[in-house]
């Protein structure tokens, strides 16, 4: 589902950021897709993504991209 709802986004342009704890997983490639890699509970990981305009957030905790 989280695969075919990043796949869906961008092929209709729009730009994805996703947060990973294992960037070797991803198996998608997309100049519209940035990956930041790290565990949410993390301050310095935490931080970095607040300097990421977001237009929605989308929480797919647990699942597999």
């Amino acid at each position: 589902m989280v695969l075919s709802f990043v796949i869906k986004s961008l092929h209709n342009n729009h730009e994805i950021t996703v947060l990973v704890r294992n960037k070797q997983k991803i198996k998608v490639f997309d100049e519209k897709l940035k990956i930041v890699e790290g565990d949410i509970y993390d301050k310095d990981v935490f931080e970095k993504l607040t300097n990421i305009q977001f237009d929605s957030i989308v929480n797919v905790i647990g699942a597999t991209l």
